[in-house]
C-alpha cells in the first residue's frame, strides 16, 4: 500500500505544479496581448484614450508647459488584467520623448504622476496644439517602454508604447478642451474619446 501511495502522491504534486504553470502562462499571454483595433470615425480634434482602464483623475493642473499656465489632466488606471499596449491619442508630430527614473508607488495614487518612473511623450497636433502623454510605472510595473522618437509623424491609434503590469497613463491637454468622460468610467484605448480640443 505504501509503495503504491507514494507514486500517486508524486503524480498529484506534478499535476498541481503543471496546473499552476498553465495558469501563469495563460496570464502572461493574456497580459502581453496586442489586439488589433480600428479607430472609429471622429473629429481631428478628438483625443482618444491611450490606454484600456478606468478614468481615475480629471482635474485642472498648474503647469508652465502650456501658454495658459494650466491644463487638464485625465488619468487612466490600468489594472493587471488590462491590455497594456498604449496608443497615440491624436494625429501629429512627436516633439519630445523623455524617460525619468523614479519610485514605484501604486499607480492609482495622485503622487504617482510626480514621483514614479515615467516616460513623457509630447505631441504637436496638426492644428498646432500640444498634448502630453505620460506612461507611469506602478508598484508592479517596473518597466515603461516608448516606441516613438522626436520628429516622428504619428496618427491617432498608432502604437505608442507598453507598460509592464498595473500602471497608468496621464493625458495632459489644453484647458479649453471639452471633456467627454467622467471619473470612474471605463475606457478602451484607441476607441474611447476622452476630450475634444477647442
Amino acid at each position: 500500500m505504501v509503495i503504491m501511495f507514494v507514486p500517486f502522491q508524486l503524480f498529484g504534486v506534478i499535476c498541481a505544479i503543471l496546473g499552476v504553470l498553465a495558469i501563469i502562462c495563460f496570464w502572461v499571454l493574456s497580459f502581453f496581448r496586442y489586439p488589433k483595433r480600428t479607430l472609429p470615425e471622429a473629429s481631428p480634434e478628438s483625443v482618444f484614450s491611450s490606454a484600456d482602464g478606468k478614468v481615475v483623475v480629471i482635474e485642472k493642473i498648474k503647469t508652465d508647459r502650456f501658454p495658459e499656465g494650466e491644463a487638464i489632466q485625465i488619468s487612466v488606471f490600468m489594472s493587471i488584467y488590462s491590455v497594456h499596449l498604449n496608443y497615440v491619442p491624436i494625429t501629429g508630430t512627436i516633439t519630445s520623448v523623455e524617460h525619468r527614473n523614479g519610485l514605484h508607488l501604486m499607480a492609482i495614487k495622485p503622487k504617482a504622476s510626480l514621483e514614479n518612473e515615467q516616460s513623457e511623450t509630447v505631441i504637436l497636433t496638426e492644428q498646432g496644439k500640444q498634448i502630453i502623454v505620460r506612461q507611469i510605472a506602478g508598484a508592479a510595473a517596473r518597466r515603461v517602454i516608448t516606441f516613438l522618437e522626436p520628429d516622428q509623424k504619428v496618427k491617432a491609434g498608432d502604437e505608442l508604447g507598453f507598460i509592464r503590469f498595473g500602471s497608468r497613463v496621464d493625458h495632459i491637454i489644453p484647458v479649453s478642451s471639452i471633456i467627454k468622460v467622467k471619473t470612474g468610467e471605463k475606457v478602451t484605448g484607441c476607441k474611447s474619446i476622452l476630450a475634444e480640443l477647442k
